[in-house]
């Protein structure tokens, strides 16, 4: 098994920043604070909706916000719970979620180009006998990149889908 360096790691991490900028995720974050009557009945007594990045900085606001209702119902169960989302579309981000699939697929065929343009340009100045046209390897990597591409259209499909979806539940409600 080979050893992964800290460079091949900070290579995929940009590859998935240059994907979500492509893709234009906004990071927001909206924690709602809900008073337990029952298993499954509950009241929302407020709800915080701010970008991501800011959630650090307003630890202080929810802290407070928990304290506030804690004392103002003190034999009532009070949870905070925390739903992070894409601002534009309306979809989940996290693990596993659509949007993170999608970035990941693309952060993928940047790094599949870029290990392309790197064997071409290694060959070219290595290997006097090198044709693209007929190499293997770069043809098994051309065949890898044409399929990541239809993964990222299928991809790009259901976030269309879903996004259609979620607009249709928010303008009925």
């Amino acid at each position: 098994m080979k050893q992964e360096n800290i460079h091949d790691w900070l290579e995929q991490a940009k590859d998935l920043a240059k994907a979500e900028r492509e893709l234009k995720i906004e990071h927001w974050i909206k924690i709602s604070f809900q008073l337990r009557k029952g298993y499954d009945n509950y009241d929302t007594l407020h709800v915080i909706d701010i970008p991501r990045q800011m959630l650090e900085r307003w630890r202080w606001l929810i802290r407070w916000r928990m304290a506030k209702y804690t004392c103002q119902y003190p034999r009532e169960e009070i949870n905070t719970y925390y739903h992070y989302y894409d601002k534009r579309t309306g979809l989940e981000t996290g693990f596993n979620t659509l949007l993170s699939c999608l970035a990941a697929t693309k952060a993928q065929v940047t790094r599949i180009k870029r290990i392309m343009e790197q064997y071409i340009i290694h060959e070219t100045h290595n290997n006097l006998f090198f044709t693209p046209e007929t190499d293997e390897r770069l043809q098994k990597i051309k065949a890898k990149l044409k399929q990541k591409y239809a993964n990222v259209e299928a991809m790009e499909k259901r976030v269309e889908e879903e996004v259609i979806k979620i607009s249709i539940k928010t303008k009925a409600a």
